[in-house]
């Protein structure tokens, strides 16, 4: 058996792995889930994940996995002929005298199996002495001169492998030994290959678009593009307006799912009462669902259609209309396309709102909020974070403190407390994107002017300028938090520097008139782009789809006006340059009930408060008398009205009969004749 200097290969594949960290989700079917479980010690395979079960111990390994395993293979069927090579020898030599052979320190009773040039290589890998073959794995002696332990050559083939693909986390020991497990059944080995290994791997940077999935078959791009997005985004994004329709398949029935909006009528997908077969899948010999059985609104017997057509012949299951479902749930980041006979879905970072710090400011009640809320509508909800500043928000409620934590001792009963660093949003937020670099993430901060910035933000105040240059130093509380949740020197805490991820955007909210409670320095404000958000007006051209333009304000069961219309005409005393555009009203200052309907004592008590408390209470105005205080408005049904009427007569706002009243007058017309 002649070995292979194998440390060159190594270090290249180490280099890889370094460079590429995003390996796309595998999605197995019946085969794949059959051919996995001849693997010792694995209890089932999902669609997408292995369980394993050992020592009655657990442990769940996503299908990325395979991936890794296709791509060290090489490597890993060469260093497999060292671990075999040990096992014979161990067979006829007993322990002490393979390791003191290993130590240089002695010979072997049978050397046959050994090949001259491969007794010095034996020796390096599985020496400590050496890392350069082995890579600093741990030797597999144990012990001293005369009594020596010899670990397992499956425990020594696993450590070195990690050692290449260094994956960090809690089921990466079982990555080594289920690397050496497919090294044991290597038809299997190949299967997963040939199957598996057109799956593109995206290096891990900054770049604009990424290919995320591969396949040269339109069903099985779909397929796998969708079981993509319904793990990212999940089925109420997936499924949106979904509805279900009774249909058969040869005389089997069958519940279809369709989307309308996407697809029109037909069955996007099929469920089924069981798991079916290939032929239980097909009607008139033809197969009608992609045989890969996925979990999705309560039935794990659910399966997608094969029936994809070109959009020539004007059916709805087409590439082009999934592509529009792809675009829609993803904020337009998502598409497949085709290149050289080959399906590809791309991800291209090419969102307005990508990478950046935004803060939406204008007049209270212009939208703000439901302009962030739109930017985020098609994120999954474990994606994005709210908080809201206030007075009392500091940086310990934002980003971490250390706070008193109540323990209790098992032993005596008796509780303690303690101090530990407990995260707070921001910093959960900067690790999550660290850790999933191809998943878009935001923290959005409601009412941003209402809290101390400067205070709130503390140290980490610089990451706003997301330059690489501007490397952050974070307390050593953060620091230790930083590298316990990513590692020792992982790139969100590399050099013991913070550095903000660029999938992590920050979207804020201000309401110009709280510009007063705390004022932010030029610092701060220059590392923020601003967006206007303007109040809608129904004499613009420009400004005609707001809804709130047929709210109605309900004076009495009579009488009635246009939200809008008063909104516009008081605005215009507003924004004179003595009280200013900051105290306008916007188009949701106030909301109606379901109907659109705005009750007069809502009205009082909110707008009229806000007009008389806020705007004009220290300014000579002609909209309210002189006399006129708040309480001039109660009660609301008797003086409320009487006071809204004379400002609606000084503005000249056109008061309208209710529907009630004008079908009161036709009846007395009726009556009359």
């Amino acid at each position: 058996m002649a070995l292979q200097n194998i440390s060159e290969l190594g270090n290249e594949l180490k280099d890889f792995f370094v460079q590429n960290t995003s390996w796309p989700e595998l999605t197995f079917d019946v085969e794949d889930k059959r051919r996995i479980k001849e693997i010792p010690s694995v209890d089932t395979v999902d669609s997408h994940s292995i369980k394993f079960v050992s020592d009655n111990n657990i442990i769940y390994v996503p299908s990325q996995y395979i991936s890794l395993a296709i791509k060290i293979k090489p490597f890993a069927l060469e260093l497999k002929k060292y671990t075999d090579l040990f096992e014979e020898l161990k067979q006829s030599n007993h322990k002490n005298v393979l390791a003191d052979f290993i130590k240089n320190e002695g010979v072997l009773t049978n050397s046959d199996l050994l090949h001259e040039e491969d007794v010095e290589l034996l020796k390096r890998m599985f020496s400590s002495e050496d890392s350069e073959l082995n890579f600093g794995a741990k030797s597999i002696i144990n012990g001293t001169t005369g009594n020596y332990n010899l670990r397992s050559t499956s425990d020594f083939f696993g450590s070195v492998i990690l050692k290449i693909i260094n994956v960090p986390d809690v089921s990466s020991a079982k990555l080594g030994s289920f690397i050496y497990s497919l090294t044991v059944k290597p038809e299997l080995y190949e299967y997963l290959e040939t199957k598996f290994s057109n799956i593109r791997v995206s290096p891990t940077n900054n770049n604009q678009q990424e290919v995320l999935i591969e396949n040269g078959i339109l069903r099985r791009i779909i397929l796998d593009s969708f079981l993509y997005c319904l793990d990212k985004f999940g089925e109420q994004i997936m499924l949106n307006g979904y509805h279900f329709k009774e249909t058969q398949l040869d005389g089997r029935e069958y519940e279809g799912i369709m989307l309308p909006e996407y697809f029109g009528r037909e069955n996007f997908i099929g469920q089924f009462q069981q798991l079916q077969t290939d032929d239980g899948l097909k009607s008139s010999g033809t197969n009608r669902f992609v045989n890969v059985p996925f979990n999705v609104l309560g039935n794990e017997n659910s399966y997608i259609t094969s029936q994809w057509n070109s959009p020539e012949n004007g059916r709805g299951l087409n590439l082009s209309n999934f592509n529009r479902l792809l675009k829609d749930i993803s904020n337009n980041t998502l598409q497949i396309v085709k290149e050289n006979d080959i399906y590809k879905l791309i991800h291209t970072n090419t969102g307005k709102y990508y990478n950046k710090n935004i803060i939406f400011f204008g007049a209270p009640g212009t939208g703000k909020s439901h302009e962030v809320k739109e930017i985020v509508k098609n994120v999954h909800e474990v994606n994005f974070r709210r908080v809201t500043f206030h007075p009392e928000y500091d940086y310990s409620s934002f980003v971490g403190g250390y706070k008193p934590v109540s323990v209790k001792d098992k032993a005596s009963g008796k509780s303690d407390i303690e101090y530990r660093f407990e995260s707070q949003v921001f910093s959960e937020m900067y690790v999550e994107a660290w850790k999933n670099k191809n998943t878009q993430y935001f923290l959005i901060i409601e009412e941003i002017n209402r809290g101390n910035c400067a205070e709130i933000f503390g140290d980490i105040f610089q990451l706003l300028d997301r330059n690489p240059d501007y490397k952050v130093s974070p307390s050593s509380d953060l620091l230790a938090y930083l590298k316990e949740e990513l590692g020792e020197n992982a790139d969100g805490i590399k050099n013991d520097k913070m550095i903000m991820p660029a999938n992590l955007t920050l979207l804020a909210t201000m309401n110009t008139s709280d510009q007063s409670l705390f004022p932010m320095d030029s610092a701060f404000k220059r590392r923020w782009k601003w967006e206007y958000v303007p109040i809608q007006n129904p004499l613009d051209e420009n400004d005609n789809t707001s809804d709130s333009f047929g709210f109605i304000i309900k004076i009495d069961e009579e009488k009635e006006i246009r939200w809008i219309d008063f909104m516009v005409e008081i605005n215009k005393h507003i924004s004179q340059p003595h009280i200013g555009m900051d105290k306008c009203l916007g188009n949701y200052f106030i909301q109606p009930d379901e109907e659109g309907n705005i009750e007069l004592k809502d009205f009082i008590h909110k707008v009229i408060f806000y007009l008389w408390n806020d705007v004009f209470k220290d300014e000579e105005n002609q909209i309210f008398g002189k006399d006129i205080t708040y309480q001039s408005f109660f009660p609301v049904e008797i003086n409320g009205k009487a006071e809204l009427l004379k400002i609606l007569e000084y503005l000249e706002i056109n008061i309208r009969e209710t529907q009630q009243k004008t079908q009161q007058l036709q009846e007395q017309e009726g009556t009359e004749e």
